[in-house]
């Protein structure tokens, strides 16, 4: 009985010198995973803020923000494994971890790759909601973006989600990102017309128009070709996104000012033949 008592009481002892020859990396490591846990908290409140000013999707705002939470806390927790001396241990869950993520991630590639697209656009921003864009043949106005496709309204009405990841690996374009778009028209002309009279009416006419800007975005016009209807007179103009003028009512007041004002200084418009650029 004695001898038991002395090998417990000895047991006691090496584990009692084991815990306290620990102990100091142990609330070192304690205090890292403190610190990894005031941090990631400190930089998902930032993150979530910042990012909520760039993109219209509070939801993907607030999953990036705990994403890089995650990440510095499972930082914080190798620290501490690493410092009480499991870091074989540690080395093994990442070892498993990485292996399902690759086993996962293969399994759910297109999925994978979409989210990725998500976070990569949500951090580049190239659109906002209400953008005009064109893109793989789709052109649209933006209505949002989620983690996996984004929300396209087509002209014709059609509600199209492209995913995130045809978006990035294509060529995409942005008519409106800087608030500005140039449209157009090509008016049709008598071949014996006067282009420089013609020029001066329809420039006139053009800026008259409500909506249509004017200084270094002045309407341009000048003639592009010739065929059997006659001269073809190109009218291009700046609009406003922004503008609670819509770009539908500009353009038709631009062709009805031009079309009227070429009439009144006895222009002739060969079958009244106008062609518009709808983008």
């Amino acid at each position: 009985m004695s001898n038991l008592l002395e090998q417990i009481q000895a047991s006691f002892l090496a584990e009692s010198d084991r815990i306290l020859a620990i102990l100091p990396d142990f609330a070192i490591g304690l205090m890292g995973l403190i610190l990894a846990w005031i941090i990631g908290n400190r930089v998902k409140s930032i993150t979530k803020k910042q990012l909520a000013k760039r993109m219209d999707d509070p939801f993907l705002a607030n999953f990036l923000a705990r994403l890089l939470k995650t990440f510095i806390l499972i930082g914080g927790l190798l620290f501490f494994l690493q410092r009480i001396g499991w870091g074989d241990a540690a080395a093994g869950i990442m070892a498993t971890a990485g292996v399902g993520a690759f086993v996962i991630g293969f399994a759910l590639r297109d999925i994978g790759e979409n989210f990725l697209a998500g976070i990569i656009m949500a951090f580049q921003r190239p659109f906002r909601v209400g953008d005009t864009i064109e893109v793989n043949g789709i052109s649209g106005v933006i209505l949002g973006l989620s983690l996996r496709e984004t929300h396209v309204k087509t002209f014709d009405g059609k509600d199209v989600f492209i995913p995130n990841g045809l978006i990035l690996k294509n060529p995409l374009f942005n008519f409106t990102i800087d608030g500005f778009m140039r449209k157009d028209i090509t008016i049709n002309l008598a071949h014996d017309a006067d282009i420089d009279k013609a020029i001066d009416v329809v420039q006139q006419a053009v800026q008259s128009v409500a909506g249509v800007l004017e200084g270094q975005k002045s309407p341009t016009i000048s003639v592009t070709g010739i065929d059997l209807n006659g001269l073809q007179l190109q009218v291009f103009y700046w609009i406003d996104t922004d503008s609670p003028i819509s770009g539908t009512v500009i353009r038709k007041d631009v062709i009805q000012q031009s079309v009227a004002s070429l009439r009144k200084k006895g222009f002739i418009l060969p079958h009244a033949q106008l062609d518009v650029n709808n983008k």
